[in-house]
């Protein structure tokens, strides 16, 4: 299977890091997105403005509305605790059944 013939719909692709249009974590929205996956995304500006490349202030919303074009559905949260409190978060049983 070449990258040209995968078909992930039906699929849910999580990605985690989306904050910049220029970034791999939106990079890969739009991979999953083209290949007919739903996406749901996480983005962290916090992070990206204390970085060199600094943040994208409207780089979530510009994610969405490029996958909402791709015709899949897509949705996001962005993490505003520490990264402590995530953690935690990330270890607790979760059931993801749907996008809507």
């Amino acid at each position: 299977m070449t990258h040209t013939d995968l078909n992930l719909s039906g699929r849910v692709a999580i990605v985690t890091g989306a904050s910049r249009r220029q970034g791999i974590g939106a990079a890969f929205c739009r991979m999953f997105a083209r290949h007919g996956a739903d996406v749901f995304f996480t983005p962290w500006q916090p992070y990206d403005r204390n970085q060199p490349f600094g943040d994208d202030p409207d780089g979530p919303d510009a994610c969405l509305k490029d996958l909402e074009a791709a015709s899949v559905r897509a949705a996001s949260h962005g993490w505003t605790r520490p990264a402590h409190d995530m953690m935690q978060a990330s270890h607790r049983p979760v059931r993801v059944d749907r996008l809507s």
